[in-house]
Formats: C-alpha cells, structure tokens, sequence
C-alpha cells in the first residue's frame, strides 16, 4: 500500500479551529490529509507510528533501506522517492513527537533520513482487557462451532491476499507437521467463510470478524496462535491472544520480540525459516499456564500502564509549550 497524500482535505484545518493543546495523530493513509497539511498544524503533534510511512516516501512498508539514504540510487519518477523528497521539502519545520509502539519502530525512525532528528518514544498499543480475556476452551468452542483436537489460529485483515501476512509462508510449515498431529487450522480476517483444506489439514475460515467478543472466544478456543509475517509493528491480535492466555508463535522480527520475551509466552525462530516455524508449532501446542501469559500482557501493554505514559508525555509537552511561550 502507499499514501502519496497529494490532495488536502481541510483535516489540518478543521484540527487547527479547535484550537487545541496538542493535535495526536494515529494512521493517515488512504489520503487522509496532505503532506502541506501536516505542516500547517501549529499545536504541538503527538504522531503514533502504526507503520513507516511518517518517515519513509510512499510506502507503509518499506522493503528496503532506501528511507534511511533518502532514496538516491531509485530511478527519476519513482513514487516513493517523489515522495520522500516533498516530504523533506514540506516538513522542513515539521517536527513532531513520535510514539512507535515497538522498539524496532522506533529504532527504524532513528535510521531514517527524514525523522534522525525527531524525538522518539516508544510506547506500546493497548486494549480492552475486560473484553479479551480467557475463557473456558470447551465452551468457547461450542460456541463458535469449531472441532476438538489441536486448534492452530492464524489471523490478519486479508490476510489470505497480503503477501505481508506471510500465509504462503505458514502453508510451507504446515506441510512439514506430521499427520499424527491432529491439528485443524483456523483463520480470521478473510473475505468469505468456507471450510476447505490448507496442507492436508483441515481449515476453518471464519472470514472477517467484527465482534470483539466473538474474537476473544476464539483466542480462548485455540491452543496456539501462529502469525508469520514478513515485517509488522506490534501486532494487535498478538497482544489480543495474549491477553487471552494464548501462547503466539513467529518469525524474529519487527516488534513481535517487544510480544515474545519469555519461552512460556511462545516462540520466535529466524524470519522465514519455516522449518523452525513447524518445530515452534508442534512444541507449543500443548498445554500453558494461560493466567500467567495474561498477567505478564497486562504488565506490559495494559490501559494502566499505557495511558499513563500517553498522560506523562502529553503533560511534558505541555509544560515545554508553556516555557517556550513565557
């Protein structure tokens, strides 16, 4: 996907109306506003780094390190590298505070020719920890009509078509799980629901879920939640599964390792090694300690803890403003 952000669309100014003490901005792709727009904003901006198009051209992904040299060695017209220039040239004085919730966000920031000098903090994402948290395994799966034996979840808006989402990749690794597994994979976050078969293992697609409960049920309903992307941020549904006392499997990279930081939460193997990933699979399955996974989520990514940091940080900016202007 890329964000040219071309046109206005009268957000900057309708933000600028109300006046306010800080302006925090989240995801803006799609054309939400354009790149002239960020830099009329005169409150201080707060921008949450969901992905890397605030420091990269045009990409919300960036599949190599061009961001970091200014994309010099790309050819006359290309897209992102139009797009980088103009935002060098529109954001000469744009200087916002960055929130990456992970540290390779935030690490990859620093890297980048066009954000090196901003301030950077890492904050993680949070949820709603009363909604996703565990449930009986057998109820939850009475309810959502899904099979006994070992459930393996997989799970991402489109994730069936996005090669980001690495499904091709979690195939692979499926054909090398022994039949004596009995293992059925699920899926969410797809187009249609359907029952077919991924890897001589049966797979039940529950297509797009917009329910937060039913979601929760089906992270209580799983015994294993796998996510093998080729880059992420710090994956939602990796923090709803934990919160959920589900263990998450993956690839070593992006924020995923912010997730996984102790064996008894899962497992992360080199990035694209599928091998590993299968081995991962088969020797997480059984069963966990799904309270202590829960506790150790909400110590890091609880509402708690993460508005407390949002609060500290807009106070500090605040009280910089305030200085500044006496």
């Amino acid at each position: 996907m890329r964000t040219l952000a071309v046109l206005s669309t009268g957000i900057g100014a309708a933000a600028n109306a109300l006046g306010p003490d800080i302006v925090h901005l989240h995801w803006l792709g799609g054309e939400a506003m354009s790149l002239a727009e960020f830099a009329e904003l005169t409150a201080p901006v707060v921008w949450t780094c969901h992905d890397q198009w605030a420091f990269c051209g045009g990409e919300h992904y960036t599949p190599d390190d061009a961001f970091v040299t200014g994309y010099t060695d790309r050819k006359r017209g290309d897209l992102d590298a139009v797009t980088f220039t103009r935002k060098k040239r529109l954001w000469s004085n744009f200087r916002p505070r960055l929130v990456c919730p992970s540290e390779w966000m935030a690490g990859e920031a620093q890297r980048s020719k066009l954000a090196k000098d901003w301030p950077v903090i890492t904050i993680p994402n949070t949820l709603d920890v009363d909604v996703f948290s565990p449930a009986d395994r057998d109820a939850s799966r009475r309810s959502l009509r899904l099979p006994g034996g070992k459930i393996l979840l997989f799970g991402a808006q489109a994730g069936d078509v996005d090669p980001r989402k690495g499904f091709d990749l979690l195939e692979i690794a499926l054909e090398q799980i022994g039949e004596n597994q009995n293992v059925s994979l699920v899926t969410f976050g797809g187009a249609e629901r359907r029952q077919s078969m991924v890897a001589g293992k049966t797979c039940y697609e529950l297509g797009r879920l917009t329910d937060q409960h039913a979601l929760a049920a089906l992270y209580s309903a799983a015994d294993l939640f796998v996510i093998p992307s080729r880059a992420d941020n710090l994956p939602n549904t990796m923090l709803e599964a934990q919160a959920c006392g589900l263990r998450c499997v993956g690839f070593d990279l992006g924020g995923l390792g912010d997730i996984v930081t102790d064996p008894r939460h899962g497992k992360l193997v080199p990035p694209f090694d599928t091998e590993a990933l299968a081995q991962a699979i088969v020797g997480n399955l059984q069963k966990s300690d799904r309270m202590a996974i829960r506790r150790d989520a909400l110590a890091r990514f609880g509402p708690e803890k993460v508005v407390g940091e949002h609060l500290y940080l807009y106070r500090t900016l605040m009280e910089e403003t305030w200085s500044n202007a006496r």
